[in-house]
């Protein structure tokens, strides 16, 4: 049974996104008007962003990561920390950020380490530090050093300090790279010295600044306890929040006899012109009674506000002191109406499904096919098939990779609770798996797969038959590419299989790098007899790692291989098709033609996929289509789906139980409830590296793209901004903290249901082989 506090959260929450339900299709409202609805600001699931004081940055831990800026990571954009459990910095400028919300004369103690093998006759490490701009001192070593750790400490007065972030900066005096050392080993690293500890303190002996960047679960910003917020001094905590037009709006809180720090309450909001924040409640220590605050926010009808509960202390007391704030709320009089969704369509009948083919194409971006509005005709079989079945125009892979995205399709869990977002970890063994629903129902599972990862001891795991199509190692001009190996392997296990009902999953590698298609697919859309830029991973990593240049007319033409792949992968769907029908299959056997993650052509600085989370490899194609679905069909659905979608979208045709544990919907509810789309996250997308990680999460018209420190933030309008081009985040703050802290809360909620992963064993010589040629390794 759900708390008071909980019903008040979801009920001013439904209120908040009944205007944004009107702009939705096919569906009527019922009216409810409640007098009053409040936001219990005390509830937990609150979004919210905390903001807190550097105090202690131990480079040791990766939480410690959040705060680097440039120079830092290794042309695998991987932190280095693999030399005295040091930060190593790569460039001879490197920058951090770090934050001060009152400033004051400073402390920064720094413990650095040079790197001790010279090149040549240079002499010893020296490092300049400079602050905001500002030059505060410079860490000199000496030859008899070595690789010893050495403290450093320098007074950063109060003038050269800025609220909020603070740019500190590393001057090297040169950056040693191994490869010129012959330390082949360790590649082409440029290592100039290593950080070990930064530290900020008050030098006059007020203490060290109170609560550090470091998460810490015993020294967070805020505590939420029955009816209050308990907020440490010296932290900042924003409460975004949407008004409902028409509404009276009021903020309530009080602040109880046991604060002993200062406080502010600021509304915030965005302008044309620049955030406009309002000073709307102040007091001092002592609180000898209950004080008690009524803020009219009438003025800010309609808009994104950003309630700011401020707790630095200027005076700098007690760095421990708190305060209390009891029962803090929004109040709705008059408050709009709540809408009930009444369908405007019963659920289609659809046909039982006893077969099921899934044909996955390895990195097939969704605006690459025909049916997505593509230029070139990639894709006419498969443009087909989507013209007789439903095309959902806005499907989403969980990540930009094929390993974690493919787990997130088998489990319906996000990859941070599948707990396997990259090799060698695979999920648990009471993770829920589609193939094992599917075969406990007495259905015949058979994975047929061109890709590497899908080694027996991986992802095959569950499924009645594992067929392996493996094209050999292609490397080279003259490689050729061969999905006909997948097909043929499928059709044998349909043909084996025609008397039982059977779920098959297809897993072809093209239009996956490297872009080598069959001869008689070769310049099929463009050719450039000149071009010298080879279409394998080796060229393309080298062009992601700086080591390549590629030129405008190359990548076009690399693209051009990349269609002629599409091209060739989609003949072998019509061979499939043929196949179903000539075994007499195809009136109860759908067909789901999906991706696993997109592909990029440099439209963010990057080619190929993995280390970005925008719509060029997260988008993917998703259409059904087949008689059991001819009452659904022909339908396009603009409503966003994932990829986490499918289980129970399969286990729904085929009849089958799907566990109550996984997190994706049956798409042929989202298809007949026609649902609105309000303030929910409808899709996520996470790519989990330390060198570059990320999260995405999307709504009916906006994105957030943020790293998982909450330190990079991105926020895009892709009704106006399909490319992602605009960061609203300069533009919109209010709004854009707003998105944060609700994908935070979301966040939040999700990770109750996570699975413990288990390590794999090592890759064998010959699948290493594979995956490094298709640039995994």
């Amino acid at each position: 049974m759900k708390s008071g506090a909980e019903i008040g959260w979801r009920v001013v929450r439904a209120v908040s996104i009944a205007a944004m339900l009107m702009t939705a299709s096919s569906f009527t409202l019922a009216q409810e008007r409640p007098d009053n609805a409040e936001q219990q600001l005390w509830n937990p699931e609150t979004p919210y962003l905390e903001v807190q004081e550097t105090r202690h940055l131990p480079f040791d831990r990766k939480e410690s990561f959040a705060c680097l800026g440039e120079g830092w990571r290794n042309r695998w954009w991987g932190v280095l920390t693999d030399i005295n459990e040091c930060l190593w910095s790569t460039s001879i400028t490197s920058d951090l950020s770090v934050t001060v919300l009152r400033p004051r004369d400073l402390l920064l103690s720094l413990e650095l380490c040079q790197y001790a093998v010279q090149p040549g006759e240079l002499p010893p490490q020296e490092v300049r530090i400079v602050w905001n701009e500002r030059p505060v001192g410079v860490c000199t070593f000496a030859k008899e050093d070595g690789w010893t750790i050495r403290s450093f400490s320098f007074v950063v007065p109060k003038h050269v300090q800025s609220v909020g972030a603070n740019k500190v900066t590393f001057l090297s005096k040169y950056a040693v790279s191994p490869a010129q050392l012959g330390l082949a080993n360790q590649g082409n690293d440029r290592r100039s010295f290593g950080l070990m500890r930064l530290t900020l303190a008050d030098p006059t002996g007020g203490g060290s600044v109170t609560a550090p960047t470091v998460p810490d679960p015993d020294r967070r910003a805020v505590v939420f306890e029955s009816e209050s917020l308990v907020q440490r001094a010296d932290s900042v905590l924003k409460i975004p929040v949407r008004l409902p037009p028409g509404s009276s709006c009021t903020f309530e809180v009080s602040v109880g006899t046991d604060s002993d720090s200062a406080g502010r309450v600021h509304v915030r909001r965005d302008d044309p012109q620049d955030a406009v924040q309002e000073e709307v409640v102040t007091f001092e220590p002592p609180i000898k009674e209950i004080q008690q605050y009524h803020v009219n926010l009438r003025k800010y009808d309609e808009e994104y506000l950003e309630l700011i509960l401020d707790t630095v202390d200027r005076s700098g007391r007690n760095p421990e002191s708190k305060v209390r704030w009891l029962k803090p709320r929004l109040v709705f009089s008059g408050a709009p109406a709540t809408a009930v969704l009444i369908p405007a369509n019963e659920i289609p009948a659809v046909t039982r499904a006893d077969c099921v083919v899934l044909i996955l194409l390895d990195a097939c971006r969704a605006d690459a096919l025909g049916c997505y509005g593509y230029f070139r005709d990639t894709s006419p079989n498969l443009d087909r098939l989507a013209a007789e079945g439903l095309v959902f125009e806005r499907a989403y892979s969980a990540a930009p990779y094929t390993y974690s995205s493919t787990w997130s399709l088998l489990t319906s869990l996000f990859p941070f609770q599948h707990g396997s977002p990259l090799d060698p970890y695979r999920p648990s063994e009471s993770a829920p798996l589609l193939q094992k629903s599917l075969r406990d129902a007495g259905i015949i599972t058979g994975l047929v797969s061109a890709n590497p990862w899908f080694a027996s001891n991986r992802i095959p795991e569950g499924f009645d038959e594992f067929i392996t199509a493996f094209e050999r190692v292609y490397t080279g001009p003259k490689a050729v590419r061969d999905p006909s190996l997948v097909t043929d392997q499928a059709i044998d296990f349909m043909r084996r299989h025609r008397s039982d009902r059977f779920f098959l999953y297809a897993h072809y590698m093209q239009p996956h790098e490297p872009y080598f298609p069959a001869p008689a697919y070769v310049n099929h859309f463009a050719a450039d007899p000149g071009g010298k830029f080879t279409p394998d991973s080796d060229s393309i990593l080298g062009v992601n790692f700086g080591e390549k240049t590629i030129t405008r007319e190359e990548l076009l033409q690399l693209r051009a291989r990349y269609d002629e792949c599409l091209l060739q992968v989609d003949a072998e769907i019509e061979k499939l098709r043929a196949a179903v029908a000539e075994l007499g299959l195809d009136n109860h056997t759908v067909f789901v033609v999906t991706a696993d993650h997109g592909e990029s052509f440099l439209e963010h600085g990057v080619v190929s996929h993995n280390l970005t989370v925008y719509e060029e490899v997260t988008h993917i194609p998703l259409i059904l289509s087949g008689k059991p679905l001819a009452a659904a069909s022909p339908a396009r659905v603009r409503t966003i789906v994932r990829n986490i979608d499918l289980f129970p979208t399969v286990c729904a045709l085929m009849e089958a139980p799907a566990p109550e544990e996984i997190q994706g919907r049956n798409l042929l509810n989202v298809l007949s409830a026609r649902q609105p789309q309000g303030e929910e996250v409808l899709a996520f997308a996470q790519a989990t590296f330390d060198r570059n990680p990320l999260e995405a999460y999307w709504w009916d018209r906006y994105k957030l793209i943020r790293d998982d420190f909450n330190t990079r933030i991105q926020v895009y309008d892709l009704v106006n901004d399909p490319r992602e081009m605009v960061n609203l985040m300069g533009l919109r703050p209010v709004f854009s903290d707003y998105l944060s802290a609700v994908a935070q809360a979301w966040r939040r909620d999700h990770s109750g249901s996570l699975y413990p992963p288990r390590a794999d064993v090592e890759i064998a010589p010959d699948t290493a082989d594979r995956l490094r040629a298709v640039g995994y390794l």
